[in-house]
Formats: structure tokens, sequence, C-alpha cells
């Protein structure tokens, strides 16, 4: 493999070439106690360069001197790096937590799902590469691949990039391959009162018949979530790829905070209708997400109010035609208040109210039908000190209705009493 680049601003060029041989190994398999070596027995194999997708400090795969393996591995998804998912961040082994934080009520206003964020996806299988898992070593470059990727381009203005490239990948056994050609615009302007800009853009023609399968992280509804597999579906046989994104926030008074997201993929294939029906794809397929958030906070002498909104629309259109298109739309009214109850406690209690609107005719299966519904919580937090340890006290309780259009009314109470202890 070689690399070469070259940067003058404004301008910037990169070029890499590589060939990997289908049966390039960076391991070694040993003999097991009684003398023999079994070829499939990944335990009995060393490995010099480690799977490790999501960078921790435990190797993802089971193998020699390293048998536990990582049956947590969420890359690109734990940004803060606390080793917890940073879409169910009130997980652990001691309290788990079934619910994602985007779906659980007061959490999920500042949490987006992840199909409304944004990345390049260069072996077009339909997951961003930065949260990509799969199991196989951290090479440069895949085994059983070879080929080059071209790029270059110009700064137009300080944050704002604008790329043209070129890539070809060959699988060297199998008989498969890689090609696009892309253009991708980048702008990432802060406006100081006028807030933060940012701008994508990835337009692109791909021919792609490489599958690249993964094993990834996902919460299915009441589980603390598992690694599944998930197939490539080589939606991109001869395709033109668009995606674009648009994010704006900014605070205009202090206290103040606005978010906007927006985001739109759509897929149109170039192969005749015959031919899709026989891989089952659509001729079009589309992901069109807006994201808006406002929220203010007040500060009334040792009281604290936080009231907000937030609206969440999604329509969706996948690839493969047997799979359900969606049409959602969601808005939240929410009101919190803390206030301070004697010297080392205080109350928080709020109301989130959600209007849930299923614009698809018929409900798809394993989705939820029109709705309003309101939850509302009390909890009274209390730390103390207590030989050494610093002692946080958590009790409250929780209330949640549902009204349905066609489903029964549904209610639910919730209570809960918490004690964590620590070493300051």
């Amino acid at each position: 493999m070689g690399n070469l680049s070259k940067k003058a601003y404004p301008y910037f060029a990169q070029f890499e070439a590589f060939s990997v041989d289908p049966d390039y190994t960076t391991g070694i398999d040993v003999v097991d106690e009684t003398g023999r070596i079994e070829y499939g027995r990944d335990l009995q194999r060393y490995e010099f360069v480690d799977d490790n997708d999501d960078q921790d400090r435990r190797p993802d795969w089971r193998r020699k001197g390293w048998g536990f393996g990582d049956r947590e591995i969420f890359p690109g998804w734990d940004e803060n790096n606390d080793f917890i998912s940073d879409f169910n961040q009130n997980d652990s082994e001691i309290s788990p937590n079934r619910v994602a934080d985007y779906d659980e009520p007061f959490l999920r206003f500042h949490t987006d799902r992840p199909e409304f964020l944004y990345g390049i996806d260069q072996n077009h299988n339909g997951w961003i590469d930065r949260f990509e898992n799969d199991e196989v070593a951290d090479l440069p470059y895949k085994r059983d691949r070879e080929g080059f990727n071209i790029y270059g381009g110009a700064f137009l203005a300080p944050g704002v990039r604008l790329t043209l490239g070129v890539q070809r990948v060959e699988q060297i056994a199998a008989d498969g391959h890689n090609r696009a050609v892309y253009l991708l615009g980048l702008a990432d302007r802060d406006f100081g009162r006028w807030g933060r800009v940012r701008v994508f853009e990835d337009l692109r023609r791909v021919e792609d018949s490489i599958r690249d399968d993964l094993l990834q992280w996902l919460q299915p509804p009441n589980t603390r979530g598992d690694l599944f597999p998930v197939r490539d579906p080589l939606a991109a046989p001869d395709t033109w790829i668009n995606t674009s994104f648009v994010g704006w926030g900014l605070e205009p008074v202090p206290g103040l905070k606005i978010d906007h997201t927006f985001k739109w993929t759509f897929h149109h294939q170039r192969l005749e209708r015959r031919f899709l029906a026989l891989r089952g794809l659509r001729d079009q397929a589309s992901f069109f997400g807006i994201v808006n958030k406002i929220e203010y906070r007040l500060n009334l002498g040792g009281i604290t109010l936080l009231p907000g909104w937030k609206s969440e629309f999604l329509r969706r259109t996948p690839t493969l035609a047997q799979d359900a298109q969606a049409r959602e739309w969601s808005q939240f009214f929410m009101a919190l208040a803390r206030v301070p109850v004697l010297r080392r406690s205080y109350l928080e209690g709020g109301f989130e109210y959600q209007v849930f609107s299923q614009r698809q005719d018929p409900t798809p299966p394993g989705a939820e039908n029109s709705f309003n519904g309101l939850v509302a919580a009390l909890q009274l937090t209390n730390v103390s000190e207590y030989l050494g340890y610093r002692l946080t006290t958590l009790a409250g309780l929780q209330l949640t209705r549902r009204r349905f259009e066609i489903e029964a009314t549904q209610t639910n109470t919730r209570g809960f009493m918490t004690i964590f202890a620590g070493v300051q």
C-alpha cells in the first residue's frame, strides 16, 4: 500500500493505492493441551493485529491470550468515552435500562435517533463508516481487495471545503467491485449570535457488488441491547446516491437554545426494473428527517425552570422492497422544575406531553398507532456523608398515560428508590 498527499492551501489532494491478498494473515495457530492444531478454533489462535472497532481497552474477539472478548461494541456511539452507549446512558450492570434514550421520557428531548446522524458510507452498505463493527482484524485495508482512491479539492472559504474523488476497489479472489465517483461539500461556520451552521453534501455515482456484512450493536424494544448480524443488502449495483445534512444551532439570548437538524438521503437505481425485482430492490429509496428543538432555562432564586418543545418528523422508504415504509411525526412539550429542599436535598418534577401521528396507512408491522401521551414524574434527591462515603439517594414516582386512536387507553405507574455510594 502507498499514500501520496499534497497540501498547498487552499488546495489539497491525496492518492492511495493498495493490494491485500485473500490469504493475508496476522495470526498464528498454536497447539492445544493435547498437542493438536485445530484451525477452526479461534481460542487457539494468537493475533498480532486485533479487532477493536470501538478502540477501547478490550479487543472485540475471543482469541488466545484474551478469551473474554468484548460484548459491548458501539464504535462512534461513545463519544464521551465512558464505555456506555451514548444512546442508553442510564444503563449499567447494577441497574439495567431497557429503553433507549431516544425513546425514554425526558431524556429523548436531548437525544436524537442514530438515523438523523450524518456520516460517509464509502462501502455503501447502509451504515455510516465510523459506526461500523465487523469481525475482522483492523487492517488499513480489508483482505481480498485491491484498488485506489484519489481525491482533491479546495477550501472556498474558512470552514468551507469542496472535494471531488474517484474510488476503484476490486476483489482479487471473489468477483466483486466497488466503483464510485463522488462530490463532497462541507461547511462549518460560526456566525456569533446567529449561531453555528453545519452543511454536508455527498453526491456519488456508485457500482458496488462487494458484500460488507457487519455485527452491529442494536437495542430492540425491551432489551438492553446486543450485537446482531447485519447483512449488506448490496443496494447500490448502479445507483445515484445523494446525502444532504444541515444543522443550525443558536442561543439568541442567554438561556434560550434553538436547534434545527435536517437530513435527506436519496437512492436512484439505474438498472432496469426486471433486474431490480430479481435483487429485491426499489427503484427509488429515501430517508427524510427533520428535528427542531427549543428550550429555555430560567433561574428564579433557587428555583430552576426548564420548558422545552421538540418536533421530530421521519419519512423512510427502504432500499429493500420487502421492508415497510415509514412516515411518523412526533411533538414533545416538556417542562421541568428543580427546587432546593433543606441543605442537601432538592425536589425535581416535570411533565412531558407527546403527540404522535402515524402518517403511514396502514400502520407498518411493529409500528405505533397515533396517540397522545402524558408523562409526569417527581423525584427527591438527597446527598449525605456516611463513614467517609458520599451517599446519593433517589426516590420518586412516575405516571404514564397514553390515549390511542384505535386501542384502549393505557396507564402505567412506576416507583423507584436508588442509593449510590462513592468515595471522594
